[in-house]
């Protein structure tokens, strides 16, 4: 934990150890003693460790950023592939959007999104699958707003199926100079 600036507190350590302990309870997270595939290693005392990727996640009930190793996320098997940049990902296993809400219950914030290639439908509501990913998304709100102006903000589309996004999808989806827009 050497890397992270800043240094999480305590409370958020312990509530990254509890967040990680329920996720792992759910079935969507490995324990630490499990080695992912494409883990970076690192040796400590003779035991070799992945830390991964790790991001800082704001949860917003305890108002604290907590770290969340990103390479213990079990992966579902059957790649994803964005119908705009034809990237393929291997998404989280997260089951459902309700089976992910139930797991991070207590722990809600942005990070949940943050850690998924595609958006679930309790961030973009709209009836088909997700079969966009979240930087094909991004640019797609960046581009509108730059060809059509700030007088865009109320006509920012889905760009599967056109439907104007409300303003909390778009606070969620859009990078954040678009956000700020």
């Amino acid at each position: 934990m050497a890397s992270l600036n800043p240094q999480p507190n305590p409370d958020a350590m312990l509530a990254s150890a509890k967040l990680h302990k329920q996720l792992i309870t759910f079935g969507i997270m490995n324990a630490f003693t499990t080695q992912p595939d494409n883990a970076t290693q690192e040796t400590v005392g003779g035991r070799e460790l992945s830390a991964g990727v790790v991001i800082m996640g704001h949860v917003d009930q305890r108002d604290l950023d907590v770290p969340i190793f990103t390479s213990l996320f079990r992966r579902s098997t059957a790649p994803k592939d964005c119908v705009i940049c034809a990237e393929s990902f291997l998404e989280i296993d997260i089951d459902s959007a309700e089976h992910w809400r139930k797991a991070c219950n207590g722990y809600h914030g942005p990070w949940m999104s943050e850690v998924l290639n595609f958006p679930t439908a309790d961030i973009l509501r709209c009836d088909h699958d997700m079969d966009v990913c979240k930087r094909c998304i991004q640019r797609h709100l960046s581009i509108l707003l730059r060809d059509q102006g700030k007088g865009a903000c109320g006509r920012l589309t889905c760009p599967q199926c056109n439907r104007v996004l409300t303003y909390d999808e778009i606070r969620c989806l859009a990078d954040e100079e678009t956000a700020q827009m």
